[in-house]
């Protein structure tokens, strides 16, 4: 005869109450720890997966595949500004968040809120500076899971006026003291817009 069987004949109904108290007590401990286990393990994967995406990001690299496309203009508190290398779209740029997510919604409020304060600043620089009949704003991230913004000045008899801009065709390259003429001027006036 198995204790519990013997609890039962001997003392009955409360012996066996105490019985099925401590083995809930048991299986909820058991429990808890399979579910502390659970979680250590899938922290650890994300912890993982983050460095992964850390090491993987196209921004966050910023390595000589940016610099191929892109200048540095200026990194502001919540994001970087980029002069776009393909000069099509005359005062082209690219606004990324410093921070590695992937969509607005990660963002709290003030992150938020403060990089669309920036690539507002971004955008009224490019128009003060080259007077676009419109600015295009774009966002993917299939490829670039990076929250970034292009911003791209449009002009009335310019490329793909009323289309949406396309890289697939012509390129416009400039010779490095363009370039830098440009950044220079968007640098200055982008700060000068933002008080800093």
């Amino acid at each position: 005869v198995s204790w519990a069987g013997r609890c039962v004949e001997e003392s009955g109904i409360k012996q066996w109450k105490k019985f099925v108290k401590l083995l809930s007590f048991i299986l909820t401990i058991w429990q808890t720890i399979c579910i502390l286990i659970y979680i250590n393990k899938s922290y650890k994967m994300l912890v993982l997966r983050k460095e992964n995406i850390m090491n993987e990001c196209f921004y966050c690299e910023d390595g000589e595949k940016r610099k191929s496309l892109m200048i540095e203009i200026c990194r502001l508190k919540y994001s970087t500004v980029y002069l776009n290398r393909n000069q099509k779209y005359r005062g082209r740029c690219v606004v990324k968040l410093n921070d590695h997510k992937t969509e607005y919604f990660q963002m709290d409020t003030e992150e938020r809120n403060g990089y669309f304060a920036e690539t507002a600043a971004v955008a009224k620089a490019i128009f003060e500076l080259y007077h676009p009949d419109k600015i295009n704003y774009a966002t993917f991230g299939d490829l670039v899971p990076h929250v970034h913004i292009h911003v791209v000045p449009k002009y009335q008899n310019g490329a793909d006026w009323g289309s949406p801009f396309d890289d697939t065709q012509g390129k416009v390259v400039l010779e490095e003291a363009e370039y830098q003429e440009m950044v220079d001027a968007l640098g200055a006036k982008i700060k000068e817009l933002m008080n800093y």
